[in-house]
């Protein structure tokens, strides 16, 4: 991981306590919950996506768009929507301020196209080649050793 340009101490401390958490908390349950590891392409690329979504709800509410209470119910829709692998949480969430919200369309648009070009998001790079890097837990890889070897065992 990496920036191309410089970052706001505060956000990048927030992004890495986001990611710490996130390999703590995510990452076995995500595996639990998909039945298969994840890649840190994943891990990564959800975590700029999160940190985009919070910086587009974040604006909304700086401009009197949405209420706190509002950002707390369309940000956990976002991140849910984020974290299960939806194919456009993005869509979610514009559709969600637009018909739940009453929020004009053209004033998500513009905002969402704003917070892009400003985020933070956009800075940060993966290096190497991360979808080569998979994550599982202990029980499973014993488990997919076993198969293995036991399937191997049985033929020779």
């Amino acid at each position: 991981m990496s920036s191309v340009f410089p970052l706001n101490a505060v956000h990048a401390a927030s992004f890495t306590a986001r990611l710490l958490h996130r390999v703590a908390i995510y990452i076995p349950s995500a595996i639990k919950t998909f039945g298969r590891a994840v890649t840190w392409n994943e891990i990564i690329s959800g975590m700029i996506r999160m940190q985009l979504l919070t910086d587009f709800l974040s604006h909304l509410e700086d401009k009197n768009h949405i209420t706190g209470e509002i950002y707390k119910k369309v940000h956990l829709e976002g991140n849910m929507a984020i974290n299960s692998d939806h194919p456009d949480p993005f869509k979610l969430v514009i559709d969600l301020l637009v018909s739940s919200y009453s929020i004009e369309q053209n004033t998500v648009d513009k905002a969402l196209e704003l917070v892009i070009a400003n985020s933070s998001a956009i800075s940060y790079l993966h290096m190497g080649r991360p979808e080569t890097i998979l994550i599982d837990t202990e029980e499973r890889l014993k488990q997919q050793i076993v198969e293995v070897f036991g399937a191997n065992k049985d033929k020779g």
